[in-house]
């Protein structure tokens, strides 16, 4: 499952080998600790994804309701913080935009994926 939130952008897949834990993977370590301050973040810079810890359940699960619970804003790309990821955020907007039936964001007239929600 792949999980975006105004402080980071991650993807959590069920443990291999730990029926009860989640392994939570990251392209940037502050996206982890952002969101599971408290979780020992291991960094394997030959993975696919450079960053993970290892989440019980439970702890997903009240992260999780925690970051909807805390959704205040009108405009998720707008309520980002941090400019770098605001503008990956843009480009996953506009990829996911061309799977709209009869859509392309990049025509003259459409909205830009910078000021669309």
């Amino acid at each position: 499952m792949w999980v975006f939130t105004t402080v980071g952008f991650v993807s959590a897949v069920a443990h291999r080998d730990k029926p009860s834990m989640m392994l939570v993977r990251a392209r940037r370590s502050e996206h982890l600790r952002a969101l599971f301050p408290e979780s020992e973040v291991e960094c394997t810079p030959h993975a696919d994804y450079r960053y993970r810890a290892e989440i019980t359940r439970e702890l997903w699960l009240g992260t999780m309701l925690a970051q909807l619970a805390m959704v205040d804003y009108d405009n998720f790309k707008a309520a980002i913080p941090d400019a770098e990821y605001h503008d990956a955020c843009s480009e996953v907007w506009g990829t996911m935009h061309k799977l709209q039936p009869g859509s392309n964001p990049w025509k003259r007239g459409q909205m830009s994926p910078y000021n669309h929600y």
